[in-house]
């Protein structure tokens, strides 16, 4: 894979970290695909029906992202692998996951089909 494509992927997970990406159900409709799946780091799985009816609504948190690893599994589907750490509006504390995103290109068009989330300790 090269650079080139390995950037703009980890650009596309960013982008739907953004308050105002989070906050468009058009956004939201765009990319993530029809059979999204996550699990959350909540324990909760839920698929693109929750996520439209959740995140626009929610208040966003702030996101520090960190060791991006980018790989290909298929052609035309690219596995993103990082470690987050979120602070959610007025909470003292931080929760830490490590993260993986599942993309599929399809009719020219990059999709989230698969997000997990995976709690951890504080990240050194």
């Amino acid at each position: 894979m090269n650079e080139k494509l390995k950037q703009s992927m980890i650009d596309l997970e960013l982008h739907l970290l953004e308050p105002s990406v989070r906050a468009d159900p058009m956004q939201l409709d765009k990319f993530l695909a029809d059979d999204f799946f996550e699990f959350g780091s909540s324990g909760v799985a839920f698929g693109k029906t929750e996520v439209m009816q959740r995140l626009p609504s929610e208040t966003s948190p702030k996101v520090e992202t960190h060791g991006f690893r980018v790989r290909e599994l298929a052609s035309g589907v690219v596995q993103i692998i990082y470690r987050a750490s979120l602070q959610r509006a007025n909470e003292a504390h931080i929760i830490y996951s490590l993260r993986s995103s599942i993309w599929r290109l399809r009719d020219k068009q990059w999709q989230l089909v698969f997000h997990q989330g995976t709690p951890t300790k504080a990240f050194k």
